[in-house]
């Protein structure tokens, strides 16, 4: 049982982070062993995110504070929270391939905390399937410089042409 200063702590620990970070994402951790989780740690470290498990109590009034409209004792199950100063899409894929070796480990949704708008547990999958960022810039870079190459191979041709009619 902790004390009242120790949640007072706890929740003036978790309103500095819901300032510092972007994006949080819900989680059930239920059944995960310990090791696994703290693998799952720094892998979230190595992005400059936290995993952080938390009193659904004081994350409510920590929530209450800053205008986030979810309630965490909603969650039937056992919450854990994933705060990040990345973007939804850098922080989503590395958390999905956890959830697919782990299969008690589950996403239950999220919260743009820089756009202060809820995100559903499918738009996080959804998104979380998506190619990184680097992935999806470098086909975008390919799918425009398909067209020139081309142009210029036969452009190429064609003068190559000339010059042997001539």
């Amino acid at each position: 049982m902790k004390t009242r200063q120790q949640k007072e702590q706890e929740l003036s620990e978790q309103r500095a982070r819901l300032a510092k970070y972007r994006t949080l994402l819900f989680v059930d951790f239920s059944r995960i062993a310990a090791l696994d989780l703290t693998i799952f740690r720094q892998m979230l470290k190595d992005l400059n995110s936290e995993f952080k498990v938390s009193k659904k109590r004081l994350l409510r009034i920590a929530f209450a504070d800053r205008n986030i409209n979810i309630n965490p004792e909603d969650f039937s199950s056992q919450l854990g929270v994933i705060f990040s100063p990345l973007e939804l899409m850098d922080i989503a894929g590395t958390v999905f391939k956890f959830t697919r070796a782990h299969e008690n480990f589950t996403i239950r949704g999220g919260y743009d905390l820089a756009a202060n708008s809820v995100l559903s547990e499918s738009f996080v999958e959804e998104i979380s399937r998506l190619p990184g960022r680097d992935v999806l810039l470098g086909q975008l870079v390919g799918l425009i410089a398909a067209p020139l190459k081309m142009f210029m191979l036969v452009l190429k041709e064609r003068a190559a042409k000339l010059e042997t009619v001539s």
